[in-house]
């Protein structure tokens, strides 16, 4: 079974577990993202499967951080999450940045038709991301 769940201000405990798990797939320490804006869990049974960190401003949504754990990636549970959210604030235009080389993730956002609208130089540790955008439905 798959499932989803929502979380706003982690415990401790759990903000842990969650950042070791997860550590392959984001590039900010996880702390912030989880105890400061509300984040999606996907879950295939037990299994922490992804994430997706995001940040609702008027008639925007703000994409912060989004990651499938490496070794579930290839297999569609990241277009299945990013279809579900999608879906659940498609009145609102969506904004995000990716690394520039990230080229998996670009063809999944272009999949759901988001356009490349800018470059943020250094971004990422020194890389450049585009920042993307899907406008609202």
């Amino acid at each position: 079974m798959i499932y989803l769940t929502y979380s706003f201000k982690l415990k401790e405990q759990e903000l842990k577990i969650l950042e070791s798990y997860f550590q392959d797939t984001s590039i900010f320490p996880l702390d912030n993202y989880f105890q400061d804006f509300p984040t999606l869990f996907l879950f295939l049974e037990n299994i922490p499967l992804g994430f997706l960190t995001y940040q609702e401003i008027l008639d925007e949504v703000h994409i912060l951080n989004f990651g499938i754990k490496k070794t579930f990636q290839g297999k569609g549970f990241g277009k299945l999450f990013l279809k579900f959210f999608l879906y659940n604030v498609n009145k609102k235009n969506i904004f995000l940045e990716v690394f520039k080389d990230n080229r998996k993730a670009i063809n999944l956002y272009k999949k759901f038709n988001f356009k490349i609208i800018g470059v943020r130089k250094n971004f990422y540790k020194g890389k450049d991301a585009y920042i993307m955008m899907r406008e609202k439905r």
